[in-house]
């Protein structure tokens, strides 16, 4: 990879950036301080329902909270029942709680064993292990092709193919690579995502052939040195985009302020801002073009093996099942479970995304059939407004009583457990991994996270101080700051882990 280093340039770090971080990292010390002092908030210290409803009306009031528009439900996985609610029927921004819902009718709609079936075969004629005639991939809008399943890196797969093509007897191909890719239509961006998002990984555009997520990560290390440009690295040494280099090294403890811009030349992006001194970061950026990008590291990983093409690429949009060829082989995704996992417990936009448009035949039928699910499952998804399948739509609509009745119905079924340890699970992985990591408490809670500019949310299961499973959810919007109101989530959070149903009975 080329990385361009541009002249010197000065860049002067003003002293308020630095105090806005001390003001917010103090307002929520100050926060959680007062909230174990008079809260005692330990799973030992168990309250009743009186009382925990005394202190979430006290949340509720709480100057972190002053102007934001809030809508808690709590709610036990048995019953038909709510434990405490506030506003739980207003409809909210979910942000990346909508990938509950695309989770819940993906298994509706496959199964959690479902594997994704990419079929490979040729036009022509093999001989003296050359393949005269074109190679012909179909593609079944597989996800999986990424660094989040396979550690190793997603051109592994690229290589299997190359090993099972030579396992067949073709070791050249005098031919092009010919790329079906009806399984449905390409799409450069989500219906209500930000078009400044549109540089950055989490919002790669979509296709039926799609690789590592559409987007490639960048390793950052800023050096020791002030005002020096960062050392940048792809990841797995992928070399289809190239960053023209603008980001310098800052005083320590100052913010990260990294920024990608789209350029006017197809495989360069612009990275410029700064990061402190001594740190280090990983970014993606996404590619405009999915299939070129898969087909580029298509043709990366078979040269590595030894085995190359003479022509160039095409794209067939025929039906699949009308495609003539001579099959060769066929290769199948790891299970739906495990994308799942990466799909909650990171919050892939992109996985979530290629599900949806497969419910139907792209983003209108998939939705359609996301709102036949949840109405199936005894939802009023005449309520709901979907947009997209990952939440990173503002168009999105749901309230937290909605996605509350969605957590109680899977808990009775069949998979919940899976569908259960998919999500983060807090102090432990996943977005969570960082939250409420004390030791009495850690393992207690498996929650979906999301989040937008002023948006924040949480919603999954936890198990409280009776040893029974509670749906919490928790939708805020247009707070003051995201850290102090993810403290202010953590307290409610707290408060429940108390919680002992018995006494209630007593």
């Amino acid at each position: 990879m080329q990385i361009l280093s541009p002249m010197i340039y000065k860049h002067k770090i003003g002293q308020t950036l630095w105090l806005a971080r001390i003001n917010r990292y103090l307002i929520s010390i100050a926060l959680v301080t007062m909230l174990l002092a008079g809260l005692n908030a330990t799973v030992a210290d168990r309250i009743g329902k009186g009382v925990l409803k005394q202190e979430l009306d006290a949340l509720l009031l709480h100057e972190t909270v002053h102007g934001a528009k809030i809508s808690l439900g709590i709610y036990p996985v048995k019953g038909n029942q709510s434990l405490f609610e506030y506003n739980s029927s207003l409809q909210m921004i979910p942000a990346s709680l909508q990938k509950l819902m695309t989770a819940v009718t993906a298994i509706r709609r496959w199964g959690l064993d479902h594997r994704f079936r990419t079929r490979l075969g040729y036009r022509g004629e093999i001989r003296d292990s050359v393949l005269y005639g074109d190679l012909v991939i179909i593609a079944d809008g597989d996800p999986s092709w990424s660094e989040s399943i396979h550690p190793e890196g997603g051109h592994i797969i690229f290589e299997q193919w190359a090993d099972s093509l030579k396992a067949r007897g073709i070791g050249r191909i005098e031919g092009k690579l010919i790329v079906n890719t009806d399984k449905f239509d390409f799409q450069r961006r989500g219906d209500g995502w930000e078009k400044d998002d549109e540089p950055y990984g989490y919002a790669a555009p979509i296709s039926p052939f799609s690789f590592n997520e559409n987007a490639i990560g960048f390793d950052l290390v800023a050096p020791d040195t002030l005002n020096t440009l960062v050392r940048i690295t792809p990841r797995f040494g992928y070399s289809y985009l190239t960053l023209e280099n603008h980001l310098r090294s800052a005083p320590a403890h100052t913010m990260r302020n990294i920024v990608i811009k789209i350029t006017d030349v197809a495989h360069y992006r612009l990275i410029q801002g700064t990061m402190p001194m001594g740190t280090q970061r990983t970014v993606r950026a996404s590619v405009s073009d999915p299939v070129d990008f898969a087909v580029s590291m298509l043709r990366d990983a078979f040269a590595g093996k030894g085995l190359h093409f003479s022509g160039k690429y095409g794209v067939d949009d025929v039906k699949p099942d009308t495609v003539v060829m001579q099959h060769l082989f066929d290769y199948e995704s790891v299970e739906l479970i495990h994308i799942l996992r990466f799909l909650l417990k990171d919050s892939s936009n992109m996985m979530s995304e290629m599900l949806l448009h497969q419910f139907g035949r792209g983003v209108k039928d998939g939705i359609s059939y996301m709102k036949m699910t949840l109405k199936d499952i005894g939802i009023d998804s005449e309520k709901i407004t979907i947009a997209d399948g990952s939440g990173l739509s503002r168009k999105n609509q749901v309230s937290a009583k909605q996605i509350g009745q969605l957590l109680v119905w899977c808990h009775d079924q069949p998979w919940f457990e899976q569908f259960y340890n998919a999500q983060a699970v807090n102090g432990i992985d996943g977005t969570l991994k960082n939250r409420l990591n004390q030791e009495s408490v850690r393992g207690r809670i498996h929650a979906k996270t999301g989040s937008l500019t002023g948006v924040n949310t949480l919603a999954g299961y936890l198990r409280a101080a009776d040893e029974q499973l509670y749906v919490l959810v928790i939708m805020c919007l247009g707070y003051k700051s995201a850290v102090t109101i993810m403290d202010w989530q953590d307290s409610i959070c707290q408060l429940l882990l108390r919680y002992d149903g018995t006494m209630d009975a007593k």
